[in-house]
């Protein structure tokens, strides 16, 4: 089981990596970041319920995928924080971090915080939104790794679908 969350946590992670670096590449305006930021945690969770049912199937237990996806998530989000800490940090104060902060509302936000320094408004709104998604993500694909586990447990098959059929000496 924990190759199989540790596979598809990988697989979470990269693509969350990617949509930061894409965002950089692109400068997306608010609405194009808005469906990407849909698509890309559509996708995310959607590899958190293959892990489920991964789990699930290979197991034959439903709860199996709870821990499949919780631990693909914790993978991913782990990525996900140093790919977040490494591009911020690596595009700070840049034209292209200004036009991605935009894009994401950030300016919007301060406005409205009634702060008076925006640099520490982001590091502050960094630390919350890496607080959160650490909290969140795990706790929320558990969720979607129950239902998908229990997807996976009625395609149980009774043996392990990766197990050789060949003769073992």
């Amino acid at each position: 089981m924990q190759r199989i969350a540790a596979g598809f946590g990988l697989a979470a992670g990269i693509l969350f990596t990617s949509e930061f670096l894409l965002e950089y590449a692109i400068l997306p305006d608010t609405r194009t970041n808005i469906r990407l930021g849909w698509i890309e945690y559509g996708a995310v969770f959607a590899i958190f319920a293959l892990a489920g049912l991964a789990t699930g199937r290979k197991t034959g237990s439903a709860r199996a995928g709870v821990p499949g996806a919780f631990w693909s998530a914790m993978i991913a989000s782990l990525i996900w924080l140093a790919a977040l800490l490494l591009t911020t940090y690596a595009f700070w104060g840049t034209a292209r971090q200004e036009q991605v902060l935009r894009a994401e509302g950030d300016y919007e936000d301060f406005a409205r915080s009634g702060m008076a320094d925006f640099a520490t408004f982001i590091l502050q709104d960094l630390r919350g939104a890496c607080f959160f998604h650490l909290l969140l993500t795990p706790a929320l694909a558990a969720l979607v790794g129950g239902a998908a586990g229990s997807l996976g447990r009625l395609l149980y098959t009774g043996r392990d679908p990766g197990a050789s059929t060949g003769n073992p000496g």
